[in-house]
C-alpha cells in the first residue's frame, strides 16, 4: 500500500503530494518526525476515521489530560522553587 503524504521532510527531501510511500516506508519513518509532527499526524488519523460521538469522547479525553498536565506542571514549578 502506498501512502501520499505531502508536508514532512522524510529522508532530506521535501515531500509533495506526488510523492507516495509505502506504509513500511511510513512506519520507518515515524521516529524522525519531530514530536509535533507526530502529533500532527496522530490528530489527522483521528480527523480521518473519528465518528461524531468519539470525537466528544476525544475531545473530554484532550480536556481531562490538559488538565492533569497542568497539575503536574505546577507540582514541578512547585519542587523546583524548594
Amino acid at each position: 500500500m502506498n501512502l501520499p503524504y505531502s508536508r514532512f521532510d522524510i529522508g532530506g527531501k521535501k515531500a509533495t503530494n506526488k510523492t507516495a510511500m509505502s506504509f513500511t516506508q511510513v512506519l520507518e519513518n515515524l521516529p524522525t518526525l519531530s514530536r509535533i509532527e507526530r502529533r500532527e499526524l496522530s490528530l489527522r488519523l483521528f480527523e480521518i476515521e473519528t465518528t461524531e460521538a468519539e470525537a466528544d469522547d476525544i475531545a473530554v479525553c484532550e480536556h481531562s489530560a490538559a488538565v492533569g498536565f497542568a497539575v503536574l506542571d505546577a507540582m514541578e514549578a512547585a519542587d523546583s522553587a524548594k
